[in-house]
């Protein structure tokens, strides 16, 4: 297979520039993220809420003297975030504050959440992301480590499991799918998965290869998701109103059929910019919206797993 790696300011060009920007008020894969308007919360199932306007979905748990939250939204929000879920709950504090990955959008809040007591639970490489600086080159922007009592307090490797006020919570890991520390939080006895980015409602699913994506086990992730959950699972994802098991197969099926494409277009010796000039998406983008940060992302991911891809 030929060498044809563009380089993300040739391929998407400044327009997309500020679209790359995780938890900066920028738009994800065509998907809004500002940290702008209002806080609003809405019922998902009994004792869980979702907050939204954070930059990212927040999901909280309550139990009788405390309460679990899961992602924390981008910082500028975050005390705005914590008044919110204050009032709607009485002051009870945030015992526990899950981060479904690294991200900006979904971990902003942490320091603010931290000082309030929380104890912030993420995967390993999560962890690891966080307590160190690195470079993620499709934004082509340096990361520094976060600050201490911005980082995790506790990680884990593949999966988990506590009690919370009498409820069971399970959580794991979902390899190298949006990053390599992404993470589900399970709540059984509400059939509610919190799924953080992997998930991506309606807009085609960012992989950020810098840190570890990719669509090769994205796609793993869910039809491992799709397995263990039942008819009526309801799916809270980082962003967008919670979906059914159907969105869920639905991203797994459309993934599944472009990465076939792609992986027959690069055999060619074709790069990302051939498959848009090729309208390669053209049957997915009315309901998934513009593909170039995704197939300039896929592309990357897939170059880079290309010789231990069993079809390869």
């Amino acid at each position: 297979m030929a060498s044809r790696l563009p380089t993300r300011r040739r391929f998407l060009g400044s327009a997309a520039a500020g679209a790359a920007a995780l938890g900066l008020g920028a738009s994800i894969g065509g998907r809004a993220t500002a940290a702008t308007g209002d806080i609003a919360a809405a019922p998902v199932a009994d004792g869980l809420v979702l907050f939204t306007g954070a930059g990212g979905n927040v999901l909280v748990a309550e139990a009788p003297d405390s309460l679990l939250m899961i992602d924390s939204g981008v910082e500028e929000k975050a005390e705005a975030l914590m008044r919110a879920i204050a009032d709607r709950f009485g002051g009870r504090p945030v015992a526990t504050l899950f981060n479904t990955h690294w991200h900006l959008d979904h971990t902003g809040g942490n320091a603010l959440a931290a000082a309030q007591g929380a104890q912030i639970l993420a995967q390993d490489n999560t962890r690891g992301w966080m307590g160190n600086a690195f470079y993620v080159a499709w934004q082509e922007r340096h990361y520094p480590a976060r600050e201490p009592a911005a980082r995790p307090t506790a990680s884990f490797d593949r999966t988990g499991e506590m009690d919370f006020g009498g409820r069971q919570i399970l959580y794991g890991h979902l390899p190298r799918a949006h990053t390599d520390g992404d993470l589900y939080v399970r709540f059984p006895d509400a059939d509610v998965v919190a799924v953080g980015d992997v998930v991506s409602p309606g807009a085609y699913p960012v992989l950020d290869y810098s840190t570890g994506g990719w669509s090769g086990e994205m796609i793993d992730s869910l039809a491992m998701l799709l397995e263990t959950s039942g008819p009526d699972t309801v799916f809270v994802a980082g962003a967008g109103q919670p979906v059914g098991r159907a969105a869920v197969q639905a991203q797994h099926d459309m993934m599944v059929e472009v990465q076939a494409r792609m992986v027959q277009l690069m055999r060619q010796g074709k790069g990302p910019a051939d498959m848009m000039a090729e309208g390669m998406t053209a049957d997915f983008d009315a309901d998934w919206g513009d593909p170039s940060l995704y197939l300039y992302n896929a592309y990357q991911g897939i170059y880079g797993h290309f010789r231990d891809m069993r079809f390869a």
